[in-house]
């Protein structure tokens, strides 16, 4: 079953946060719509399921690109 599993983001921009999730690939866990369902809920067809592994390297980028680069204080 883990094999499945989707999350539900914009695929225009990542912003640490996913609408939902998909533990069979193909229905959202909280009201069992499909993606083209919803994306016509959420009034947005960039709305892309992606996997677990997607999501963790979308994750790492993210955070990256919070973080300054370092430098030494006194």
């Amino acid at each position: 079953m883990k094999d499945r599993l989707k999350y539900v983001i914009d695929s225009r921009y990542f912003d640490g946060t996913c609408l939902t999730s998909m533990s069979d690939g193909f229905h959202n866990d909280y009201g069992g719509e499909t993606i083209e369902e919803l994306r016509i809920r959420e009034n947005n067809p960039y709305l892309k399921a992606v996997t677990p592994s997607d999501i963790d390297k979308k994750l790492r980028l993210y955070n990256q690109s919070l973080s300054e680069p370092f430098k030494e204080i006194t």
